[in-house]
């Protein structure tokens, strides 16, 4: 979504240049939950990506304090057969062979206030995730 402002302007011509936040191999111990990005104003996140050596966590995405995405990994796969902007899948090597790695990718999320994403483990263990990375631009 874009928001028209007076004039020739679309909110994009005032956003700062893109962002990126990553880590790797962060554990999170059963039920833990972790808000792995927060920001305030108006933001575009283009793209979220976390990849797992378990299916059992979820991706919670709060916007304008509405949790409008709570869910577990194996719900986003069902809906990735049928909404463009969101994508899970077990990974697999070059070979089709499968890793033992489980990703969810989103995209397209935008908030004219506050927007935090946060990852929880629904695992009877703890699980270290290979890869958290967040593409994002604001005012």
């Amino acid at each position: 979504m874009i928001y028209l402002l007076p004039g020739n302007y679309s909110v994009v011509d005032f956003l700062t240049p893109t962002k990126i936040k990553e880590e790797t191999d962060k554990t999170l111990s059963t039920g833990q939950e972790y808000e792995f990005v927060a920001l305030t104003g108006l933001y575009l996140v283009s793209q979220f990506f976390i990849r797992s050596p378990s299916n059992n966590f979820s991706v919670i995405v709060s916007i304008n304090g509405a949790n409008i995405l709570d869910n577990t990994y194996t719900e986003f796969l069902d809906f990735s057969y049928n909404i463009e902007d969101i994508a899970a899948f077990a990974e697999v090597d070059e070979d089709g062979i499968p890793t033992g790695k489980y990703v969810v990718i989103l995209k397209n999320l935008n908030c004219d206030n506050h927007i935090s994403i946060r990852i929880r483990n629904n695992s009877g263990g703890n699980i270290t995730f290979d890869k958290i990375f967040c593409k994002y631009q604001g005012t």
